[in-house]
């Protein structure tokens, strides 16, 4: 029983080890594209508009989670993004957080 926990840890390290290296070096090719772009006067666009069906999620009084999920799926923003770009389409008053 001790040899299967001990081995579970293993692999578990050894998993989050490869996630850590993946996300190290997808974090490098962001700042190498950016770089990239901004030396070939490259802007970076605006994400696209809300649906209409994200609009009316997002103007509903308890719909603002279901506005960003379905505005992630629409653009494949990141959570951050798609959050921010809700919370401007939302009343100044209404915008908490999450």
């Amino acid at each position: 029983m001790f040899v299967a926990i001990l081995g579970f840890f293993l692999l578990l390290a050894l998993v989050m080890s490869s996630l850590w290296a993946i996300d190290r070096r997808s974090r490098r090719i962001e700042r190498n594209l950016v770089a990239l772009m901004a030396h070939l006067g490259v802007a970076q666009s605006e994400p696209p508009a809300p649906s209409d069906e994200v609009k009316a999620l997002a103007g509903s009084a308890d719909g603002k989670i279901a506005a960003i999920k379905a505005y992630r799926a629409e653009t494949g923003l990141s959570l951050v993004e798609a959050k921010e770009a809700i919370e401007r389409l939302q009343p100044p008053g209404r915008s908490g957080s999450i």
